[in-house]
């Protein structure tokens, strides 16, 4: 589910930055992933616990 989010918020922001060369953004669009992805992750777990 959290999956299918992000990967519209990546499809998004992907049309957004057409113009630039896409192996430019890559590096940075998967840091800014693995952040976001752990950053989602431990907000779900808190969530299950509390």
């Amino acid at each position: 589910m959290e999956f299918t989010v992000f990967s519209r918020i990546y499809t998004a922001r992907n049309k957004s930055q057409r113009t630039l060369p896409r192996t430019d953004c890559f590096p940075d669009l998967i840091r800014a992933n693995t952040i976001m992805m752990t950053l989602f992750v431990l907000l779900i777990h808190e969530y299950i616990i509390f």
